[in-house]
């Protein structure tokens, strides 16, 4: 075990990981979560991917048309006239 002689100045404090005494000024702040002081032997640095900063996707096309509805065509034109969209039938049809 351990021991720790008085230096003027000096506290003790524990790993918030392995909760082992060590002095103050041993530990640091832990570089994944924030608050947590830790020693040495528990320290982990920031993970790489942390520091990956997204850019914006853009997806759209550079130019586009409008969407045209839906135009049916039948043979036999005397029931229905030519350009009778999907939206003109009643529902159920």
């Amino acid at each position: 075990m351990r021991e720790f002689p008085y230096i003027s100045g000096e506290h003790l404090a524990l790993c918030d990981r392995c909760a082992r005494k060590f002095y103050a000024s041993e530990l640091r702040a832990d570089g994944e979560k924030t608050g947590l002081k830790v020693c040495p032997d528990c320290w982990d640095s920031r993970h790489p991917q942390r520091e990956v900063h997204a850019f914006p996707n853009i997806q759209s096309v550079p130019w586009a048309r409008p969407e045209r509805s839906d135009v049916f065509h039948f043979e036999d034109e005397d029931d229905y006239d030519a350009r009778q969209t999907a939206a003109d039938y009643p529902k159920g049809f």
